[in-house]
């Protein structure tokens, strides 16, 4: 699914992962996978050391956003920059090939929810405009397989206008407010085109 999301249903997945968001519980959010693979990481987290072949239906299945970043990980390098202050899973993607741009992704936490920048290579900030929901004139060649790989997960792929709306009812740890939806979805961070460089 691609850009342009309602604000409600961002607040239904919003109170089901944080409670009250007056006084939001931030204790839903697990420690990421980094640079294991998603197998590797739900049997550690479980506290089980199995072979996932052997899995039954007790198990908990695993997350969407755990397999497309195995499957992104088969062809691009993924260097896992996930913060202390994230709900997110965030990865900075590669191509092996030289000249390639920097794809910046944001898996949340709290609901089937990503942002997706894509940074050409002759840049070195993210801005508004790289901010990516499906295939773009001149993209480049690995962006067909990236774009299937999430639609497949059922991850909703944000524009910057939905990331940048304001929830007036949370209220995060920090106190500033109005919150954004990137807060409430994936860091206490600002936008990612108002600081960032990778």
């Amino acid at each position: 699914m691609t850009g342009g999301v309602d604000l409600a249903e961002i607040l239904v997945h919003a109170r089901r992962a944080y409670g009250d968001l007056q006084n939001p519980d931030y204790g839903f959010f697990v420690d990421p996978p980094r640079d294991r693979s998603c197998f590797d990481w739900l049997w550690a987290l479980l506290g089980v050391r199995t072979d996932p072949e052997d899995a039954d239906a007790e198990t908990p299945a695993l997350p969407p956003w755990c397999v497309a970043i195995d499957q992104l990980r088969s062809f691009l390098r993924a260097e896992d920059w996930t913060g202390p202050d994230d709900v997110s899973y965030a990865y900075t993607l590669t191509t092996p090939r030289p000249g390639g741009g920097t794809w910046l992704l944001w898996l949340s936490g709290v609901g089937p929810f990503a942002l997706l920048i894509y940074v050409p290579p002759d840049r070195e900030l993210a801005e508004r405009a790289h901010v990516r929901t499906g295939p773009w004139p001149g993209n480049p060649p690995e962006a067909a397989r990236v774009f299937a790989i999430l639609r497949d997960a059922g991850v909703t792929l944000l524009r910057a206008a939905d990331v940048e709306a304001t929830v007036a009812e949370f209220r995060p740890w920090h106190g500033e407010v109005p919150a954004s939806v990137f807060t409430v979805l994936f860091s206490e961070d600002e936008l990612p085109w108002r600081h960032a460089n990778f």
